[in-house]
């Protein structure tokens, strides 16, 4: 005898409205990058709007060096002048909350970013690299873009701590 079909599957056990947190801000979805690829544009250079601590905005050329340990931000630059991953604290997208600011009025972006950002629009397409005593604030072309080039750097700056033993991995 052939078997007997399975029962109809339980429905599902309703919410009532009233029982539904409420949707909090949604985090961006998660972005693959193509790492290699990122990194052969970086050793190309890629043009960028750099937010200064003298509140100007500059055209710049986001760079990586040959041995891909650090950043620079001209075409050219000495590798003396340029950043090494190492020293990155950390790497966060303009739109994310700032740590540094007070908790009790939570603000996005950087103290630079915050007083140059022409609007909320820049802050979708912007990111920074967080050191000691300083921030490199990066403006790019498209918020994608901006999204794609973060991501990429928190890969890098993780990979070069865990190389020399900064951090585990």
């Amino acid at each position: 005898a052939p078997p007997a079909p399975a029962p109809p599957p339980a429905a599902a056990a309703r919410r009532s409205p009233a029982a539904t947190p409420k949707a909090g801000p949604k985090p961006a979805p998660e972005i693959e990058v193509n790492l290699v690829r990122v990194k052969r544009s970086l050793r190309k250079g890629i043009p960028f709007v750099k937010h200064c601590s003298d509140l100007r905005k500059r055209d710049r050329v986001l760079c990586l060096n040959r041995a891909e340990t650090r950043v620079g931000w001209k075409r050219g630059q000495p590798e003396t002048t340029m950043v090494s991953l190492r020293d990155i604290d950390a790497v966060r997208m303009a739109s994310e909350v700032d740590p540094a600011a007070s908790l009790l009025k939570p603000v996005a972006g950087t103290h630079i970013l915050r007083q140059t950002a022409d609007g909320p629009t820049i802050m979708k397409r912007a990111f920074s690299l967080v050191l000691v005593d300083r921030t490199l604030d990066i403006e790019c072309g498209s918020e994608l873009e901006a999204r794609t080039l973060c991501a990429a750097f928190k890969v890098m700056v993780r990979d070069e701590k865990v190389k020399y033993g900064d951090i585990a991995g």
